[in-house]
């Protein structure tokens, strides 16, 4: 008996209080439609519909707008799409709509809204943030729709997605960007544009590093295109021979040569700059002067000693160079580095001379160096730059 009294006591105290809470925001919708400011009004009621947690209370409230946000809030709050149903402004209603679809992921909601751009936006956006091409089924404008196939397929790398695209240049995209994805030569088969198909196939081909599928590109600038990056990736030059283009052959061959420090593939190359190119290259890492005898081209042969002098720091193998510019070049900067002003004197360019002496100058602090120099203005360069070293 006495449980019972107690159950009875508590429920009449819920009732109380639930009325106490109802009589209250009746007191305050009667408070805001007092008001006449527009700002204080609107300040009012919102106020009030942060308090509602019962739909069935917005019925009370009697400025419709206000009725209809009351509903909209509640929706959202309780998850519930049939209180949109309540709504009376089809601009609310449909954006309530709207954000219940894509809180509940359920594009079926969307074919609630009225207004037909909407519902589409609606299918489209829970298309693409829910991954879901079902939703893309629904849209009603054909653009939208293969705009929404073509995300959904690429985020999730499916091509029977990309398959339901009308339009052959997007559904290309699609394809294209799917089999990126999934480092797949088989769909791309699928694109008809010859350009995208033979850039899916040349990616793809650079990705794998596989000169196996460099074939299956029809564009022959493509094909060796792919054949150059394969070579280069696996550092092979038999690679360069299948290339038709005879200037990216040649470019193979030199860098195949280069990379693999392997003298007789500058042998295959054509054109003799290249060729000049591949020996100075290999030459140069090594240090070997030996390598510069077989360029042909005398302004390529001076170009290798020079850097192969400075690299050395050796002024006898610049005196192998016949170019007078880059003999001075290779003079001045070996000088410089090996502090050697009898290196600058070797120079026949006056010009060039003095800055040799100036850097030689400021390089080692010395001022003496100075008076070396010809010209009176690099002179006084020269005596400031060294007083300027000194003081720091």
């Amino acid at each position: 008996m006495r449980i019972y009294n107690l159950l009875k006591i508590l429920l009449f105290s819920l009732i109380f209080i639930n009325a106490c809470a109802n009589y209250k925001l009746q007191l305050a919708i009667q408070q805001c439609e007092k008001l006449d400011i527009q700002d204080e009004i609107e300040t009012c009621y919102f106020n009030i519909i942060k308090e509602v947690q019962k739909p069935d209370f917005c019925n009370k409230i009697k400025d419709s707008f206000w009725k209809d946000v009351c509903y909209f809030e509640n929706s959202i709050k309780k998850n519930d799409s049939l209180i949109c149903n309540n709504i009376q402004n089809q601009t609310i209603k449909n954006s309530c709509y709207y954000n219940l679809s894509i809180l509940k992921n359920d594009y079926s909601i969307c074919s609630k809204i009225s207004n037909q751009d909407q519902k589409d936006l609606c299918y489209n956006d829970i298309g693409i943030l829910k991954l879901n091409s079902n939703s893309c089924d629904k849209i009603n404008d054909q653009n939208l729709k293969e705009d929404c196939y073509r995300n959904v397929g690429i985020k999730i790398n499916d091509i029977s997605v990309c398959d339901k695209i009308q339009t052959p240049y997007v559904g290309d995209l699609c394809y294209k960007e799917v089999s990126i994805a999934k480092l797949d030569f088989t769909s791309c088969s699928k694109i008809l544009n010859q350009n995208i198909k033979n850039s899916c196939y040349l990616i793809i081909s650079q990705i794998r590093q596989n000169p196996s599928t460099c074939n299956t590109t029809q564009n022959q600038e493509g094909k060796d295109l792919c054949y150059f990056n394969s070579a280069l990736s696996k550092t092979v030059a038999y690679l360069c021979d299948k290339i038709q283009n005879q200037d990216t052959k040649d470019l193979c061959y030199a860098d195949a040569g280069n990379k693999g420090d392997n003298i007789s593939i500058c042998e295959n190359i054509q054109k003799q700059a290249y060729k000049n190119l591949c020996y100075s290259n290999i030459g140069l890492r090594g240090k070997d002067i030996n390598l510069c005898n077989d360029i042909l081209n005398q302004d390529g042969k001076d170009f290798c000693y020079a850097q192969i002098g400075i690299l050395n720091q050796n002024i006898s193998i610049c005196n192998k160079v016949l170019n007078q510019i880059q003999k001075d070049r290779c003079y001045n900067i070996v000088g410089v580095k090996t502090d050697s002003a009898a290196t600058c004197n070797l120079m026949q360019t006056q010009s060039q001379k003095d800055v040799c002496y100036r850097e030689l100058a400021k390089s080692t602090k010395d001022i003496a160096i100075c008076y070396n120099i010809q010209r009176l203005e690099e002179k006084d360069l020269c005596f400031y730059a060294v007083a300027e070293k000194n003081q720091n």
